[in-house]
């Protein structure tokens, strides 16, 4: 896998992207702490939109997390727009596009996002592990520049809102069990993934990254609890509650709330 930094952009597309960062973001960005009522947005993929690994939807991880907010004492308003199968780009037009998304996040206090395994997921080939190195080396590259774009839109719309954006656990863990040759290159390739999402989430204020890898790769037992189906890569319902504990945690820590006993 090649370096990030080997990739270059055209000097005019890097020019464009300091212009965004410069010029149109706006002044006194910083987040406001949690008020008593939280407006809440889920925005991602299927994790976001809660799909079951039988292919239904039942409750995600911004569910879980809604209910420890109220638990805690807050007023909780959620509104999800998690997509299956959405990539960095269909978010990013999501934003851009639809009139429901852009107001609930003009109006939020915290949003939440999961996005670009997709990407990756996407690419001829990748999961027999015969897809074309640059195919992937440029889906990793624009995943990254698709984040860094979707956390600018969202706060060129709301400054004040508090962003979380989650790290990917590993979907195929399970290839560690069976000493298989894609365990090294599938768990590369998503610490890949995750530290382009944490190197987004530095670029804008109160953004901050929600790991998830480590507390599904700490217990195999519990892992296996998580990702109960060998054949899909979605969680059970206990697996979505750990994931919602996880934004959980980085809320309090972040507003220093008080936890519910």
């Amino acid at each position: 896998m090649k370096a990030l930094s080997r990739f270059r952009l055209p000097i005019s597309v890097m020019l464009t992207f300091l212009l965004i960062f410069t010029f149109s973001f706006p002044k006194g960005s910083h987040a406001a702490t949690l008020k008593t009522n939280v407006k809440y947005v889920s925005l991602g993929d299927s994790l976001a939109a809660g799909q079951t690994p039988n292919k239904t939807i039942d409750k995600s991880y911004a569910d879980f997390l809604s209910d420890q907010l109220k638990q805690t004492g807050y007023n909780v308003t959620t509104q999800k727009f998690g997509v299956p199968g959405y990539t960095t780009k269909n978010l990013y037009t999501q934003i851009l596009q639809d009139t429901n998304v852009r107001n609930a996040i003009d109006k939020s206090s915290i949003v939440t996002i999961d996005i670009g395994a997709n990407d990756l997921l996407q690419v001829p080939g990748i999961l027999s592990g015969n897809a074309s190195p640059k195919a992937v080396d440029d889906a990793v590259w624009n995943a990254y520049l698709y984040t860094v774009l979707i956390l600018g839109e969202i706060k060129f719309i709301n400054p004040k809102t508090q962003v979380y954006l989650m790290g990917y656990y590993n979907p195929f863990l399970r290839l560690q069990l069976i000493n298989s040759p894609l365990a090294g290159p599938f768990a590369a390739l998503l610490n890949q993934l995750n530290n382009n999402i944490l190197q987004a989430s530095k670029m804008y204020p109160s953004v901050y990254y929600v790991p998830t890898a480590e507390v599904f790769s700490a217990n195999i037992q519990n892992y296996l609890r998580y990702v109960p189906n060998a054949a899909d890569i979605h969680l059970s319902l206990e697996g979505y509650q750990v994931v919602g504990n996880q934004f959980f945690q980085k809320i309090v820590s972040v507003n220093a709330l008080p936890i519910a006993q």
